[in-house]
């Protein structure tokens, strides 16, 4: 028997109704009917506010990419540079992560070179005091090292035309905005690494500042 099919698609159900075909002509009504199902987004379809139900997982999701990722790089920087001594090499034991391996052989180097530089324990400036005397001074492979460690471990922010709408426009005038502030403070400073050696950390926030990726790869060279 021949037949057509009617669908009438909706955001939270599909219509249809059957009807009975003859010489192309529709002779008789076979059903009809309507499925209504659960949407896959919410909010409010009819004015176009809504999302995807998923959308709190994959940013949930994407952000754990981000991390697994940022420790990744993190550990690959830190290999390289001890494979070209330029810090102590790191043995992985059974177990035991190698995060945390890592962080031993840092925190034991940081001791020494505060205890050489006379760095108040209390105070998180080692880093950046090597990253300022780096441009100047030859320093020790281990002290290069570090400084490059910490400063590998900033990417800063590099515009993503990918990232299209309100959303992606809010956030680039926010980077950009904050960006400026920094570089007009840093007045008289080469590099990013040397004007945050300079800053007390209880007086002015260095942590959480818009950075441009730009900053890191000048400083990188002038140490390099």
């Amino acid at each position: 028997m021949a037949y057509s099919l009617g669908l009438d698609l909706g955001a939270r159900s599909i219509g249809w109704a059957a009807l009975e075909m003859k010489d192309g002509a529709a002779a008789g009504l076979l059903g009809l009917g309507v499925r209504v199902f659960e949407a896959g987004v919410e909010g409010d379809i009819e004015r176009g506010k809504d999302e995807s139900r998923g959308a709190q997982r994959r940013l949930a999701r994407l952000a754990r990419r981000q991390t697994r990722r940022r420790r990744q790089r993190a550990r690959t920087l830190y290999r390289v540079l001890a494979e070209a001594g330029l810090l102590p090499r790191v043995e992985h034991a059974p177990g035991r992560p190698m995060a945390i391996e890592i962080q031993t052989s840092l925190n034991r180097l940081d001791g020494e070179l505060r205890e050489k530089y006379s760095v108040d324990p209390a105070v998180q400036q080692l880093p950046y005091l090597l990253r300022a005397r780096a441009l100047d001074e030859a320093l020790s492979a281990y002290e290069v090292g570090r400084a490059l460690y910490h400063l590998g471990q900033r990417r800063g922010f590099l515009s993503n035309r990918k990232a299209k709408g309100k959303d992606g426009d809010e956030e680039r005038g926010k980077a950009e905005g904050g960006i400026h502030e920094l570089q007009a403070e840093m007045a008289g400073a080469r590099t990013l690494g040397e004007y945050y050696s300079r800053v007390n950390p209880h007086e002015k926030r260095i942590r959480q500042r818009y950075t441009h990726r730009s900053m890191y790869q000048h400083e990188f060279e002038m140490i390099w």
